[in-house]
């Protein structure tokens, strides 16, 4: 499984009613994508939730890395690149994924939370500090999934995770974003139970 995140800031007055309606038109067609685990489409809001600014920021579990390819050249990451411009695609190896005890609900909200890892890090240390945190999500029973991935490019850890609940019900540190719409091919049996 690979974590992939773009995110395209907008400007202050940019009216987000565009995004979700993007979203609605056009969600349902990730939703049995082959090679998607999920698909979380995200948004935040200036002023809303502590967002500092506009911004569509739609984050993607992998199952391999072939899925990745295959999108990054498809007419679904060509119409997104020319309504916003070509982003800068970050991904992540993992670490550590799971569902939660919310992993049938509708998530509400994600947070993402990127931290550096000093030069003189201990990385199995880390990696230790980070299962333990992975482990709080998986008991917290608003927790949807959770995914903690590594960048050996820019020796970073990102810790992303959906919730039922409201921001306001965790600690405060990650950045919050509101969950438009979730395509989940990897979480419905009916998908690989039949012919897509």
């Amino acid at each position: 499984m690979i974590g992939m995140q773009y995110v395209f800031t907008l400007p202050d007055d940019h009216d987000m009613r565009t995004i979700r309606n993007r979203v609605a038109e056009r969600g349902h067609l990730f939703d049995k994508l082959e090679g998607l685990f999920e698909k979380a489409f995200l948004i935040s809001e200036k002023g809303v939730t502590g967002a500092t600014e506009n911004s569509y920021a739609p984050f993607y579990l992998w199952n391999h890395d072939e899925a990745i390819s295959n999108f990054l050249v498809s007419d679904k990451f060509k119409a997104v690149s020319e309504a916003f411009g070509r982003p800068t695609v970050k991904t992540w190896l993992p670490l550590y994924f799971s569902t939660g005890q919310a992993k049938l609900a509708k998530p509400a909200f994600a947070t993402r939370e990127i931290k550096d890892i000093a030069p003189e890090s201990d990385l199995e240390e880390m990696r230790r500090i980070e299962y333990r945190v992975h482990r709080q999500w998986a008991e917290h029973p608003a927790n949807h999934s959770g995914f903690i991935g590594l960048d050996a490019t820019s020796w970073q850890i990102v810790r992303f995770a959906l919730w039922t609940g409201t921001p306001e019900s965790l600690p405060d540190g990650p950045q919050a974003f509101e969950v438009v719409h979730l395509s989940a091919p990897g979480l419905d049996p009916t998908y690989f139970a039949s012919p897509c």
